[in-house]
């Protein structure tokens, strides 16, 4: 599903209403396992987007290029839905300080890991 695609079904399902995320956070088969093994959760709308990043995990290998940690995933989503005009980030762009706090935890965490290519 394209940004375009997401974010019009996105919208159509939140008119009216205050939209709510919810964010399973684990590894990806942390994640699989928990939908699994919970119906309810399984049964929610899911929420789906491209993009042309790539992690900024450097020291964690994700299982395709086109994913991406938790803590990237929700910074995306809340970048898509505010120019999308579907949530105001307060300051604006203040989101974007979520990255800066992962990409010092990765400094952190690689001086204390070895190099993986």
């Amino acid at each position: 599903m394209g940004k375009a695609e997401g974010l019009e079904a996105f919208r159509l399902q939140a008119e009216g209403k205050t939209p709510v995320v919810f964010v399973l956070d684990g590894s990806w088969t942390g994640a699989a396992k928990i939908l699994e093994h919970s119906p309810l959760l399984a049964a929610l709308p899911r929420v789906s987007f491209t993009t042309g990043r790539t992690s900024r995990y450097g020291f964690k290998r994700q299982p395709r290029a086109e994913c991406l940690s938790t803590l990237e995933a929700v910074h995306e989503l809340v970048d898509l839905l505010e120019r999308a005009r579907l949530a105001e980030v307060t300051p604006p762009n203040g989101h974007h300080a979520l990255l800066a706090v992962f990409d010092a935890l990765v400094s952190f965490q690689g001086a204390f890991s070895p190099q993986t290519e």
